[in-house]
């Protein structure tokens, strides 16, 4: 295979030979011009031939906090890896590699387009929920129909729910918001605070209020009896409603944080407009909730 064509062309197209850190990965670097701002990027492909769709990383993503907010999180990993070739509707044909490469480059502006215009899809976001929330574990039991009533479990390093006796015991609330809204500020997505997290929700205001109230309850009916002096382990699994006119439903996810002593009292008293500033230290596991053919034991 002959790449010299390919490096000729990409030459028009601004982009230059380059390499890929510690590998001998085919790379090259450049720059695509959406609305007026340059963007660099790098291509690289898999190996030293361009034997597939090559993957494309913004150049210094991680240090451009004004690029971060203007293109937010849908497509773009953490690393500045941009997603955006859909594998079950594109094939790379290797004796077109050279035609296969320029589209390549279309999409890729044509997103980056997008997505500065503001026009990004609630259904991509959607579908792609699972990357972009990368869940620390793995909730798999089923069938998940009555949610209030379970518990974390944890043996032979899974971890599923299982239903408690009471709904009193489980330290878990369900919650349903109407969707999943798309963040807005890449520096805190995907939550790993609990102050993180409620600046998600506080996106959909609505949502927001109601997921606050379900806490104070929550937090209420642990604590019966209890002296609050000591941090309280929390958990809520989130069952968005979905949208009739999305292709693909919601995933379900849920999250699990400890309240602090000052943190719980704050909920008991109902003083929530401290939770965000008191929630700042407080580290957020997430989860995205499957269900399993088999529960294991």
């Amino acid at each position: 295979m002959d790449i010299s064509s390919l490096t000729t062309h990409l030459k028009t197209q601004g982009f230059r030979p380059s390499f890929f850190e510690g590998t001998n990965r085919l790379a090259y670097r450049g720059a695509v011009t959406i609305c007026g701002r340059p963007i660099a990027i790098k291509l690289v492909f898999k190996s030293q031939y361009p034997t597939d769709f090559p993957d494309a990383y913004i150049e210094c993503w991680e240090n451009d906090l004004t690029l971060q907010q203007k293109l937010g999180v849908v497509n773009i990993s953490k690393e500045g890896k941009l997603c955006y070739i859909d594998p079950v509707r594109w094939w790379w044909d290797s004796s077109k590699f050279l035609n296969f490469t320029q589209t390549a480059i279309n999409i890729i502006k044509q997103i980056l387009t997008d997505k500065i215009q503001g026009n990004v899809e609630k259904e991509q976001f959607i579908r792609d929920f699972g990357a972009y929330w990368n869940g620390e574990g793995v909730y798999s039991k089923a069938p998940l129909t009555i949610y209030d009533d379970y518990r974390l479990r944890t043996a032979e390093k899974l971890t599923w729910l299982e239903r408690n006796k009471t709904n009193a015991e489980s330290p878990f609330f369900c919650f349903q918001p109407r969707s999943l809204p798309i963040p807005e500020n890449y520096c805190a997505w995907p939550p790993s605070t609990l102050s993180d997290f409620l600046d998600w929700l506080r996106l959909d205001p609505s949502s927001y209020k109601a997921w606050i109230n379900a806490l104070v309850i929550k937090v209420a009916t642990l604590s019966k009896g209890q002296k609050c002096d000591k941090p309280l382990a929390v958990g809520s699994i989130i069952i968005p409603e979905g949208t009739p006119d999305l292709k693909v439903h919601p995933p379900n996810i849920a999250v699990s944080f400890s309240l602090n002593a000052q943190l719980r009292n704050a909920l008991l008293g109902r003083r929530t407009k401290y939770i965000t500033a008191l929630s700042e230290n407080s580290k957020l596991r997430r989860y995205e909730i499957k269900r399993a053919e088999a529960t294991p034991v």
